[in-house]
């Protein structure tokens, strides 16, 4: 578990689940041996401003899978709505005093976890509501970073009422700017056009790749070195697909 050296006390919540429509149980396909979904918990673990890091699935009998691998890794888990994914990041920080939560998903195992101390180090230097790095987007896909202060998701809970909003968990936010203090981490080269998360199949055998690439622990690697392996991947699996 991380040392949670931040005066902020900080949780690191993995959105999760197996019904994917464009690849069903991806976060447990296998790399190596181990599910996607490993690949970025180890890379969590290696956070130095992190409190707690936990896995959030839904009730529904198909994610039971995600619930016993926490289970059998030791690693905590809570469930909720499957649909109204507001309502299950809300029914799991009432019960915690977190400062704030960092949301992140678990099809991105390519993930800088430096991102994730870099958000809490803003938010803790210079209060905000929301620190992210996708407002706008300068960072690829599959490394987005969205850290909420609990007392203002709890606040905006309240007024959330759309699909959208419930679903999603932040746009809410977003939609509201002017009524809260958003800083966004931005990039030095514009990655906003690469897709380093997994949504399909030919994701996945990419990521499959730049895994099998790496020679040392996969969170050793800069993102600029992720970044290039995950275009040097893409551009073998083309080939091999033309």
């Amino acid at each position: 578990m991380c040392p949670g050296n931040s005066p902020l006390r900080v949780a690191v919540i993995v959105q999760a689940r197996m019904g994917s429509k464009r690849l069903p149980g991806k976060v447990l396909l296998p790399i190596r041996s181990e599910p996607l979904i490993w690949y970025l918990l180890e890379s969590v673990f290696q956070c130095d401003l992190v409190s707690d890091i936990v896995v959030a699935t839904s009730k529904n009998a198909r994610d039971d899978a995600i619930a016993s691998y926490c289970e059998q890794q030791n690693f905590m888990c809570f469930r909720g709505n499957e649909l109204n994914v507001a309502s299950r990041f809300y029914e799991l920080v009432v019960s915690h005093r977190w400062d704030a939560f960092v949301r992140i998903s678990a099809d991105s195992p390519l993930l800088d976890h430096r991102l994730i101390d870099q958000a809490i180090s803003m938010s803790a230097s210079s209060p905000c509501d929301l620190v992210t790095n996708i407002f706008p987007r300068t960072y690829p896909r599959g490394q987005s970073i969205e850290l909420l202060r609990t007392e203002t998701f709890l606040k905006g809970y309240s007024q959330m009422f759309t699909v959208e909003d419930l679903e999603h968990v932040t746009p809410f936010f977003y939609c509201h700017a002017s009524d809260y203090t958003i800083q966004n981490m931005a990039s030095h080269v514009d990655g906003s056009h690469l897709h380093m998360a997994v949504d399909s199949q030919h994701d996945m055998v990419v990521a499959e790749k730049v895994i099998e690439r790496m020679q040392r622990p996969h969170w050793t690697y800069s993102l600029k070195e992720r970044i290039d392996f995950w275009v040097q991947s893409q551009q073998i699996v083309g080939r091999q697909a033309a």
